[in-house]
């Protein structure tokens, strides 16, 4: 069983760390400068506080809301394996979230044909937050992506 939790961009990541405790931490990273930047300095604020170094394998990033065939797509990507941590997946940027939280329902919850595309790229997402062991689970998919 898992838990989702969202928390404002302020939230001191000491303050994280209490919340989160032994539990997994997925960081949804955006393919834009910003965001980029936003990711690095929080990565830096729980690796100050040793976060980072007594829970990496209870830390996992995955690139949400991406176009694959943008150029800063392949940045993200750069940038995503230069960090230590694993991608463990991918979401593509789609109108069905946006129909799905305003009808007050999860994608899952939404007819099947309209999210055929959408609800493969949440399984290595959810096998990681369901896994014992930690792996980039994603590696070879990326593989293929960045080699089209």
């Amino acid at each position: 069983m898992w838990q989702s939790t969202i928390c404002r961009q302020l939230l001191a990541a000491k303050e994280l760390i209490k919340v989160i405790g032994k539990h997994r931490l997925l960081i949804p990273v955006l393919p834009a400068p910003t965001d980029i930047k936003a990711c690095v300095r929080f990565l830096m604020d729980i690796n100050r506080c040793g976060f980072v170094e007594r829970n990496s394998q209870q830390i996992g990033l995955f690139a949400n809301r991406v176009n694959v065939r943008t150029n800063y797509f392949k940045v993200l990507l750069a940038f995503l394996n230069q960090v230590n941590l694993p991608l463990v997946g991918y979401l593509r940027d789609t109108q069905n979230y946006v129909r799905a939280c305003s009808a007050d329902l999860s994608l899952f919850d939404l007819p099947q044909r309209p999210v055929n595309h959408d609800l493969p790229q949440w399984q290595s997402i959810l096998e990681w937050l369901e896994s014992s062991e930690v792996e980039d689970l994603f590696k070879e998919e990326i593989a293929q992506i960045i080699k089209v």
